[in-house]
């Protein structure tokens, strides 16, 4: 059996789908665990909708994703954790390959994919690719999350060893640290096909705040390079280019107000 563990928000607009996507999954055997954090919209009318007997809600007042990803882990009967986000979609053979890659390949812990991408309307924007091989998602670790969150199954084994997401990183990055951690620990895998469809929400922080983004991707590198889990010569590399890009942004700003402030 897997566990899928869906933490939620405020996303009524979306949830429902997301829901019926992992219903619609051609291997059966699973547990649903949707996390309600504390929604203050229609998000629990839609969830209360569901009557599969597979469906776990648990509601909370709202803590952050973080702690609700980890509540969900930690009710988790499955020996395999999939992620879901509330607004993304499941192609309904995705249980069915990643559970088939697990196993059939012991040495390795987690499975994502690589995923498209459609805007809020349902317009396709891209297709996201992924690098595939474990040597090659470890080579890419220096430079940017390699992972579709929404895409990852993980032996939940291996969440017990590394002790789950670091509640720290409660906004963003919380994903990618836990990468490392698990890098650590086992040999990882992307599936090349596309199977899942994220959606594109333009208020989202991370995509507005690139200054947020920077600072998480230093602090999450400098812990890499603290704890020598990638060659010191790469991790370097990596962390000089990350600050650059974060100087330069912030200097970018700092125009742009002054620019604006100018002109008024």
């Amino acid at each position: 059996m897997i566990s899928v563990v869906m933490p939620v928000y405020n996303d009524e607009r979306f949830v429902g789908s997301a829901i019926d996507s992992i219903l619609a999954q051609s291997f059966r055997d699973f547990e649903f665990i949707v996390i309600n954090d504390g929604s203050t919209d229609g998000t629990a009318r839609v969830l209360e909708k569901n009557t599969d007997p597979r469906i776990l809600i648990v509601n909370q007042s709202n803590s952050g994703i973080v702690q609700a990803l980890n509540l969900g882990i930690s009710i988790a009967k499955g020996k395999y954790i999939s992620r879901m986000d509330s607004d993304d979609i499941s192609r309904n053979d995705r249980f069915q390959k990643q559970v088939d890659f697990l196993d059939n390949n012991k040495e390795y812990g987690m499975v994502g994919s690589a995923c498209d991408i459609l805007d809020e309307n349902g317009i396709h924007i891209a297709h996201f690719l992924v690098p595939s091989t474990d040597d090659a998602i470890r080579k890419s670790m220096v430079w940017r999350n390699p992972f579709v969150h929404s895409s990852i199954m993980v032996r939940k084994n291996i969440l017990n060893i590394v002790g789950g997401y670091d509640q720290t990183f409660n906004s963003i990055g919380h994903d990618y640290e836990m990468w490392w951690r698990i890098l650590n620990v086992t040999k990882v895998k992307n599936l090349e096909e596309e199977l899942v469809t994220r959606t594109h929400r333009t208020n989202s922080t991370f995509r507005i705040r690139k200054d947020i983004h920077y600072k998480m991707m230093l602090r999450i590198l400098w812990i890499a390079f603290r704890e020598g889990i990638a060659p010191r010569a790469m991790m370097t590399a990596s962390l000089f280019r990350t600050m650059i890009y974060f100087i330069a942004h912030r200097l970018l700003l700092i125009l742009k107000f002054n620019t604006s402030d100018n002109s008024n």
